[in-house]
């Protein structure tokens, strides 16, 4: 795999160009010799590009995603969630008589994309037992097969905001045979219902959808058998249930596939090629559920120290504009975005934090005005510009963006970077010459 790398994208002095100097202070006489100077610098050069987090981990993420989105930008993103089920209780009395059986999922509020537009799911039987194939967990990437005629199938107007549920009937058939069995005593425990359902997957549409759901997978959430029971008391019929939860969180997941072959994305196949943002109609991605992270390294950092032999930086911050059009009513902006520590790898070395230790973030500032330049991300990154220039050795380090939760849902953030723009991704630092 070819690495791509990054290249200048603000074409200025590889120092800096320009810098507000402060009146010069004197003093005492011992220092009569020297002067304190304040320089703010606010255009080094910035390189910004999108690489690919490998493997998210989906698994015990709370959330069941499903749906199909088509993205001109970034790609088109199918979600399939796959999980096991079990019962708490495996009986069913003589006199019990089967009624139907059906695919129940809970809301829980999270959707992306266009809301107005008919959704259509399909539940099929997998045919492998759910578990990883080493460690604990599975990620994005992973996939279970399953029979190809589905177990049933549901067309719907969604409602995410309503505290709602998804109620899909399934195949009669198979839910007599599972009613059967429970009560001839050949289910008693999940091992043996695993001989007959191994577990199930809820697979979207790719017609016509334009929407990822999110749901919970609580005990509410589950496949549920239903019977009648009459009461030799009054004659009437009773009818019942055998809830078939969610098995353990680790045994579901949500496999999420994007389809980037028609996208300046197209070569993203692995977490250390970086594509710069004049590849990408000069701006850089965010999204989670499928990887896609911004980056953002500073190289000629270190080059502050050839202001003066001696001199301390006291803070820097940087500011990063959404790319115009981008945010709409469902796709909103974050409040805030997550921001890690990379190498020249991508490898993570862990969270962004400010001089005191603590986990900063960047915060979206959100107002408007008549230039409609008030809406920007504003981060700290005094301590970074620290370690940077404190360091014995050049450190290749750079700075990843993405969404908080990114493993469980697959919303996006587009960052402008075009050098001809005043809203281009901005550093700004504040150097003291003593």
């Amino acid at each position: 795999m070819k690495l791509y790398t990054p290249i200048f994208l603000i074409l200025i002095s590889p120092l800096f160009s320009c810098s507000e100097d402060s009146t010069t202070y004197p003093v005492g006489e011992d220092f009569i010799d020297h002067n304190i100077s304040l320089k703010v610098i606010d255009s080094l050069s910035i390189n910004a590009s999108t690489f690919l987090l490998d493997s998210l981990i989906t698994s015990s993420s709370n959330r069941i995603l499903v749906g199909h989105v088509k993205d001109n930008n970034l790609g088109d993103i199918t979600s399939k969630s796959f999980m096991s089920i079990s019962a708490s209780n495996y009986y069913l009395d003589n006199d019990a008589t089967f009624d139907s059986i059906a695919l129940v999922l809970y809301n829980d509020h999270y959707y992306y994309g266009d809301s107005t537009v008919v959704q259509t799911y399909h539940v099929h039987k997998v045919t492998k037992l759910i578990e990883p194939e080493e460690g604990v967990y599975l990620y994005n990437t992973s996939s279970f097969p399953y029979e190809e005629n589905a177990l049933g199938s549901l067309t719907f107007s969604p409602n995410p905001i309503k505290n709602d549920s998804l109620y899909i009937p399934l195949n009669n058939n198979f839910g007599k045979l599972i009613f059967d069995k429970i009560q001839d005593d050949d289910i008693n425990n999940k091992d043996e219902l695993e001989d007959y359902i191994k577990g199930l997957v809820v697979v979207p549409s790719t017609e016509n959808s334009s929407q990822i759901l999110g749901f919970t997978p609580n005990s509410s959430s589950g496949m549920r058998l239903y019977y009648t029971l009459k009461n030799n008391d009054d004659s009437e019929n009773n009818n019942y249930q055998i809830d078939f939860s969610i098995g353990a969180t680790n045994m579901q997941f949500n496999q999420i596939v994007s389809d980037r072959s028609n996208t300046d994305f197209a070569l993203l196949l692995d977490n250390e090629t970086n594509i710069p943002s004049d590849e990408t109609n000069n701006f850089i991605a965010i999204q989670g559920g499928t990887g896609l992270s911004g980056r953002v390294e500073i190289p000629y950092l270190k080059n502050l120290l050839k202001l003066s032999e001696d001199g301390i930086s006291l803070n820097g911050s940087l500011k990063m504009y959404p790319v115009k059009g981008s945010v709409t009513e469902t796709n909103p902006l974050p409040d805030s975005l997550a921001v890690f520590l990379v190498d020249h790898k991508n490898r993570v070395l862990g969270n962004l934090t400010n001089l005191g230790g603590i986990t900063v973030y960047a915060t979206l500032n959100q107002n408007e005005n008549e230039f409609d330049d008030a809406t920007y991300y504003k981060l700290d990154v005094s301590a970074f510009v620290e370690t940077i220039l404190n360091s014995p050795t050049t450190l290749n380090y750079a700075l990843m963006f993405q969404l908080h939760d990114y493993q469980k849902n697959t919303s996006q953030v587009l960052i402008e970077n075009d050098p001809k723009s005043d809203n281009r991704i901005k550093i700004q630092v504040q150097y003291l010459n003593y």
